[in-house]
This record gives C-alpha cells, sequence and structure tokens, in this order.
C-alpha cells in the first residue's frame, strides 16, 4: 500500500492507519511525506509506531501525488508485487467536498468487507489494468480541462499519439495497479525537474496530465480499468461448468 500524505493534511493520516489496520492480509507500507520540518519529523515517527516496518519518504512538495509515486517507480520500490494500491490525502481547496470524495474513493478501493474477493476478482482479470471506486472511471473529453496539450506532449516520449476523444483514465489517483502499469510507469523516465512548481494550481500542471496519461498507456498496452462494481458483479456470475 502506497500512501501520500501532504503535511497540510495531517489529521488524515489516523484515518489512514485506522484503515491499513482493518486489511485482512500481510502488507507492506509505502509513505511518502511532504516535507515541512518538525511536523513532518513527528508524523514520520507517528508513522513508524503505528507501522514499525514502513517505509517513510521525505519528499519536496511537486508534483502533487504523482512525482512521490513515481519516485517509488523508479527507485523500483514497488517491483514485485502482483498488486498495488496507491491511496493519498486528495486535498482539492477547490472542492468543497474534498474529504467526502477521498472517502468514497478509498472505500471503493479498501471495502471493510469484500477486499479478498474483489481482489482476487481484479488479479484474476487479465485486461484489467487498474481498479477504481465507482464512477472514477472517467472517459467523457470534458474531463481534458487545459490538459490535453501536456499529455500528449508526455505520451509521446513513448511514441503514443492520441486525440481529444481518446480519454479514458481513473480518476482520483486512488486506485490499485498491476506490475504491467508500474512497468511502464517507469518507462517514462519521468523526473523532478520534470514537474511544475507547486503554486495551489486545480488544472492543467504534469500532474493532472500524468494522471490522463496513464489510462492511456492502459489501453495502449490492451488494458482497462474497471471499476469496484464490476468485480463484484464478475463475483456474483456462476461458475463455468466443467466438461466431465
Amino acid at each position: 500500500v502506497v500512501t501520500g500524505v501532504q503535511t497540510c493534511a495531517l489529521r488524515s493520516w489516523p484515518e489512514f492507519a485506522d484503515r491499513l489496520r482493518r486489511l485482512p492480509d500481510d502488507f507492506d507500507v509505502f509513505v511518502t511525506l511532504t516535507y515541512r520540518g518538525d511536523e513532518t519529523d513527528d508524523l514520520a515517527g507517528e508513522i513508524r509506531r503505528d507501522f514499525p516496518h514502513a517505509f517513510v519518504h521525505p519528499v519536496e512538495n511537486r508534483g502533487r501525488d504523482i512525482l512521490p509515486f513515481l519516485r517509488l517507480v523508479n527507485a523500483g520500490a514497488l517491483d514485485g508485487y502482483e498488486a498495488v494500491c496507491k491511496i493519498h490525502t486528495k486535498k482539492s481547496p477547490h472542492r468543497e467536498d474534498g474529504d467526502i470524495w477521498r472517502r468514497h474513493l478509498i472505500d471503493g478501493v479498501l471495502p471493510d468487507e469484500g477486499l479478498e474477493h474483489l481482489l482476487s476478482a481484479f488479479l484474476s482479470d487479465p485486461t484489467a489494468a487498474f481498479w477504481v471506486a465507482d464512477g472514477q472511471h472517467y472517459s467523457d473529453p470534458r474531463w481534458w480541462g487545459s490538459n490535453f496539450e501536456a499529455t500528449q506532449s508526455l505520451l509521446r516520449r513513448v511514441e503514443i499519439e492520441i486525440g481529444r476523444a481518446d480519454l479514458s483514465f481513473p480518476a482520483g489517483s486512488i486506485y490499485w495497479l498491476k506490475p504491467l502499469m508500474v512497468g511502464m510507469l517507469k518507462a517514462m523516465k519521468l523526473r523532478a525537474e520534470h514537474f511544475d512548481p507547486e503554486k495551489a494550481q486545480v488544472d492543467g500542471t504534469l500532474a493532472h496530465a500524468m494522471e490522463r496519461a496513464i489510462g492511456i498507456l492502459a489501453r495502449a498496452a490492451g488494458q482497462h480499468v474497471v471499476q469496484t462494481t464490476e468485480l463484484q458483479q464478475a463475483l456474483s456470475k456462476p461458475a463455468p461448468k466443467r466438461l466431465r
């Protein structure tokens, strides 16, 4: 489980810790923290008390949750896992429902009940690259906002051309993803200098473009985004009868 915590959202950590304690299986925890001095050091200590084996990595306030995640990807920290769950504090100052949205996103991918079965269904689908909460697979072109040109430029790094009708991505940057996508993200070779300095932008940054690009990367690999209800429906289908 990879969590990104902005220091301005310290109160979110207890919520995350409680959620992680309820997970049914063994897991590793990687936490990136926006570094702001003593308060970040205090939070890092709290995280290590809650999860002594957690990897806690302070980072600069750049690239939102995307760049810190890519640092772990590029370093190979997430290699070797069957699946990785990425969550973050999801602070959107321009949205009054930021906390509600975050909880919906996390509830969808880390439910209190049925996680093992849902994760098994996700892993069993050979073409599912991302698992997101219901309503978080965005494909309507209106969600491009001011991000089309930046996304187009990003994808040319891996020789993928797109049109405005090609949008398909896991919105909110809270999801499960498989090793194939970890490898494709690594292939982008994005570093800190590629990302915009933080100025509280609500759209149009490289981080916003990358959020959209990952869905198109998945589709280029013959993969798709699946939502929680779709996994539940897959589980409810009767198993095929074996021929004797």
